[in-house]
Order: structure tokens, then sequence, then C-alpha cells
């Protein structure tokens, strides 16, 4: 009976409370997982966000190459605001891979535009 009584949360004995510490630990354990969870979630959906616009982004550039090569003309659109603006989405991106890739891509627009 009194070894059953140690292994009980609210028993005086130390088996007792060490269980209810370790409860604990696994309940802190546990929200901290589902904080990650929900931030990566967060951050996955942000992206999704930005790479939409810099998709609508990179369509607009394409659209407007061929209205500036049909016409022999200077765009009016694609800037250097334009890009500034492109390069500040591109920074909240949370992925390494995904920046350098939207950042070669704009570069070839860039060059295309500017140069």
């Amino acid at each position: 009976m009194l070894l059953l009584l140690g292994y009980s949360t609210q028993s005086k004995l130390p088996f007792g409370s060490k269980i209810h510490e370790i409860s604990a630990q696994q309940q802190t354990v546990k929200e901290q997982k589902q904080a990650l969870e929900a931030e990566k979630v967060a951050n996955e959906e942000k992206d999704d966000q930005i790479k939409l616009q810099l998709e609508a982004a990179l369509d607009l550039a394409d659209n407007e190459l061929n209205i500036v090569v049909i016409n022999d003309s200077v765009s009016t659109l694609i800037t250097e605001e334009w890009f500034s603006d492109n390069q500040q989405l591109i920074d909240q991106l949370s992925d390494v891979t995904d920046r350098e890739d939207y950042m070669n891509r704009f570069e070839s627009v860039r060059e295309a535009f500017l140069n």
C-alpha cells in the first residue's frame, strides 16, 4: 500500500512528485511543438502569398517585355521602384533556396529591361 501511494501525484513521497514534474515537462514540450508547428504553417502561408505576388510580377514583366519589343519602346511599368518593391518581397521569403531562385529570375528581368 505504501508503494502505491508513492506513485500518486498527490503523494508526499518523492515518486509522486517526480511523476508530476515529468508530466508537466511533457506538457510544456507538447505546447512548444504545437507552437512551432503553428508558426511553420503561418510562415508557409505567408510565403505562398508572397510567391503569388512575385509570380504575378514576373507575368507582368513577361507581358510588358512583349509590348516593349514589339513597339520598340521603353517600359513605364518595369522601373527601379518596381524592382525595389519586389526585392522587399523576396527578402521576406523564409526559404533561402526560394529567395535565391526569385533573385535570379528578377535579375534576368532587370537585365532585359534596364540594360
